[in-house]
């Protein structure tokens, strides 16, 4: 952590009133905001539940394997209709290897790939003190203190209170998110489609390379034109921020003009990155023990969403050897616990903004009555 510069000032205690009122009034839309936003998704996830539970509790799902462990078998007779469909481990092929191709990796085994992107970057905040010196006035010290790690976006440092002691380059190289998915096959003849598997619910996992599993890596955009180097610290690629001669000359003398180029601190040595470092991992989901699906089969085999009650199209697809029964209580129940969750989020929500619309209020009464007691002080 660095210290900035620090500021000793007066002020009016009715400023300090007036800005409290603006930033409860601030909080008060803010959790309004949300307030309308979790309501509107709890009533979602509760149309949502009640739709599935209704549909499920009259469908009618036929089974194409003689029980869990045995691989189901393609059936004629079941096309067009919902069936329950295992896929054991050993039965299971994907179309294809999950693939990055700025980065020239590849994840056998994957379902999902998505990228996982920081930057490192300077981040400002205040501490304020303040110490009343009269009626109406007090006296305020506010010390800057800048803190540089890794944030999950950038951080525009033009608005800083030192911004050429602190400057956050603004490089993004590549976008954080999805990169690839991959439709998944079976032996027996059953297939799944790639957007299909995308929302496959199973355990995200960060991966890890070697050495021989990076030769395609070494002729990639990411290695030749943003210079990534694969630490083997955590699963990161690491692309260290190198400022060209003008630039840095430029921020010399912007530093000089704020008084900074020879404010060297002793938190300076024990920086973990230099602000403008970017860092990739990559994340998905892998199977381990097979797939469990209940969806509408089509005539080549492939499987499909299947219509509700109320006509939302709905594909279960889940990680594991399950009955056709565990996946539709366990799709329910997760609903079910987002309803929970939202409805906690919009009762918390309202709570906070009736809680800081009341405050606000209440500030404002208070600033509007203070002229009148000084006057009333004053003629006595």
């Amino acid at each position: 952590m660095r210290v900035g510069r620090t500021y000793v000032y007066e002020r009016s205690t009715k400023d300090s009133e007036e800005k409290s009122v603006m930033v409860c009034t601030i909080l008060a839309v803010i959790a309004g905001g949300l307030a309308l936003w979790t309501i509107y998704e709890t009533f979602n996830c509760y149309h949502r539940y009640s739709d599935l539970k209704d549909s499920f509790g009259l469908l009618n799902v036929h089974p194409t394997s003689a029980g869990l462990g045995y691989a189901s078998q393609f059936d004629p007779n079941l096309i067009g209709a919902v069936v329950h469909v295992n896929i054991p481990q050993s039965d299971l092929l994907l179309d294809h290897y999950v693939t990055d191709p700025a980065f020239g990796i590849n994840v056998p085994g994957a379902i999902t790939l998505n990228r996982r992107v920081e930057y490192c970057q300077w981040r400002e905040h205040y501490v304020e003190k303040t110490e009343k010196t009269g009626q109406d006035t007090e006296r305020v010290v506010r010390t800057y203190y800048y803190t540089k790690g890794w944030t999950s976006a950038p951080i525009n440092s033009l608005f800083f209170d030192q911004p050429a002691a602190h400057h956050n380059p603004q490089r993004r190289p590549y976008e954080q998110g999805p990169v690839d998915v991959t439709g998944i096959r079976s032996g027996s003849g059953f297939s799944v489609s790639a957007p299909y598997m995308d929302n496959i619910k199973g355990q995200t996992l960060t991966f890890y390379f070697r050495p021989d599993t990076l030769q395609g890596f070494l002729t990639s955009p990411a290695y030749l034109t943003h210079k990534f180097f694969y630490t083997g610290d955590k699963g990161w690629f690491l692309s260290k921020y190198e400022p060209s001669t003008a630039e840095t000359a430029m921020k010399m003398a912007f530093q000089y003009a704020e008084g900074t180029l020879l404010d060297f601190q002793l938190g300076d040595l024990f920086s973990t990155c230099d602000a403008g470092d970017v860092r990739v991992a990559f994340e998905g989901k892998t199977i381990q023990n097979g797939v469990s699906l209940v969806a509408l089969l089509n005539q080549d085999g492939s499987l499909s969403p299947f219509k509700t009650l109320k006509g939302k199209d709905v594909m279960l697809v889940q990680e594991g050897q399950l009955t056709a029964k565990e996946m539709m209580d366990r799709e329910t129940g997760d609903i079910f616990t987002s309803f929970i969750w939202f409805l906690v989020g919009a009762i918390a929500s309202v709570g906070v903004c009736v809680l800081c619309a009341s405050q606000a209020a209440n500030k404002k009464k208070a600033l509007e009555q203070q002229p009148n007691e000084n006057n009333a002080i004053k003629a006595e």
